[in-house]
């Protein structure tokens, strides 16, 4: 079999090549060395070897990848759309022509399956996923993994039991700052439970739930959520997306984030006195700065830039739009130096600038600083007014940044439009691996 497949090959692919290299033989003192019959055998076994490994990728494509998402997508399972509704989501918004109120109403509907979804106390009976984060990171990687995991529950259609204790970083618990996440279930025997690894997809593992649900399980007792190619969405709320929405994947994924993030009745009313001190006015248009120092010099230098250039772009954007060229231009700066917001106050006055900004006198260099009371408060604070910018200033590297970009998403079909990143472009990025910015309809 082997003399057949060489002799074969070698007349097909190999002799030519063979041949080229013979010719080069007197020119180069190492082929020199081998001869003919030597050179032939080379090139023989190194041919098998690219032919195995392109079977064997072939294979994976064919068969192991498509078994593997086949498991998972057995058990997606969107929410029903709300009865009151309707019986699809284009039923939804019929009749309705303003592409802001059809996003409207999307996202209510949204908001009312993961109410039910959270509603759900005894779960004795049914499937549960129990998620949360294993790695003790930033808030803004908190959120992000934490809303990834609401997001599953979803479209896997069962009830998400949060796991807010493990590797929550801070001294105060969720419950001091957001609303419970998930419902009241508790964990038991038909409970799957999610894992997170650096540079790969959160891992679902099924463990007893199978024995409950055997039709539901794949062969294998743990497998890879299906965020390889993108995320899952129902395919009658994606195209009526795609019509309303400059950028779906923003929107959807925004849904998600608003929902994970609802303060607490504690701190909406640190909130509320926050904005009665700054004096902050509804309707005034206003420009959020994100402005990263601390750690983020040494994680990503270009990331550095000075308040002027953030500043620089505040103005053109207040010279650009002249219906919101209001007097002062009122700009919020969140950073966590607190020096940036003491320079910007004495550089940007009155009567041209407004600065406005949570007033301190710290600035939180190492982690435990970092993962206090007071910081965790502030940067809750500062996510929420960064929120209500019309636009905002901010590098994409930050899981910050890309948060409220994405809470902007849920808020302005034109997101795009409304910010300016100071070092690169958005990913979707969970513990090292960039999901793919695409929907799947499903």
């Amino acid at each position: 079999m082997y003399c057949f497949w060489s002799k074969l090959e070698l007349s097909r692919h190999i002799r030519p090549l063979l041949t080229k290299v013979e010719e080069m033989r007197g020119r180069y003192s190492l082929l020199a060395f081998w001869s003919r019959d030597k050179l032939r055998k080379i090139f023989v076994s190194f041919y098998f070897i690219v032919s195995f490994m392109c079977i064997l990728i072939l294979f994976l494509i064919v068969v192991v990848i498509p078994a593997n998402f086949g498991h998972v997508k057995r058990i997606i399972n969107f929410p029903e759309v709300p009865s009151s509704y309707g019986s699809s989501w284009s039923d939804l918004v019929k009749g309705v022509n303003d592409p802001s109120k059809k996003l409207d109403i999307l996202a209510r509907a949204i908001e009312q399956q993961l109410e039910v979804l959270s509603s759900q106390t005894n779960c004795s009976q049914s499937l549960t996923l129990s998620c949360g984060h294993n790695d003790p990171c930033g808030l803004g990687c908190q959120l992000h993994h934490r809303a990834a995991c609401l997001l599953m529950s979803y479209t896997l259609g069962i009830p998400l039991i949060h796991d807010s204790k493990t590797a929550w970083p801070f001294t105060s618990p969720w419950q001091e700052v957001y609303e419970r996440l998930g419902s009241g279930c508790k964990v038991n025997a038909k409970t799957i439970f999610v894992t997170w690894r650096q540079g790969h997809l959160p891992v679902l593992h099924f463990g007893r739930a199978c024995s409950s649900f055997p039709s539901l399980c794949p062969l294998e007792s743990q497998i890879e959520y299906p965020l390889l190619a993108g995320v899952p969405i129902p395919k009658g709320l994606l195209n009526i997306i795609k019509m309303n929405h400059e950028d779906p994947f923003l929107w959807y994924l925004g849904q998600f984030i608003k929902f994970t993030i609802k303060n607490s009745k504690k701190m909406q009313r640190v909130i509320a006195a926050s904005a009665r001190g700054m004096n902050i006015i509804g309707k005034t248009p206003v420009v959020g700065l994100h402005v990263r120092r601390t750690d983020k010099i040494f994680e990503a230098s270009d990331s550095y830039h000075e308040l002027g250039d953030y500043m620089k772009i505040a103005g053109e954007y207040f010279d650009t739009f002249h219906e919101l060229d209001a007097s002062p231009r009122t700009v919020y700066i969140a950073s966590d130096d607190h020096t940036v917001l003491e320079k910007a106050k004495t550089s940007y006055t009155l009567p041209v600038w407004r600065i406005l900004g949570l007033t301190s006198h710290t600035t939180f260099y190492n982690q435990p600083e970092r993962n206090s009371d007071q910081s965790l408060k502030s940067i809750v604070q500062d996510i929420f007014f960064l929120s209500q910018s019309k636009f905002l200033v901010c590098g994409l590297s930050s899981n910050v940044c890309r948060l409220v970009f994405e809470l902007l998403a849920a808020q302005y079909a034109d997101v795009n439009s409304r910010l300016k990143s100071m070092d690169g472009s958005y990913s979707y990025c969970l513990v090292g691996h960039d999901v793919p910015k695409v929907l799947i309809p499903s």
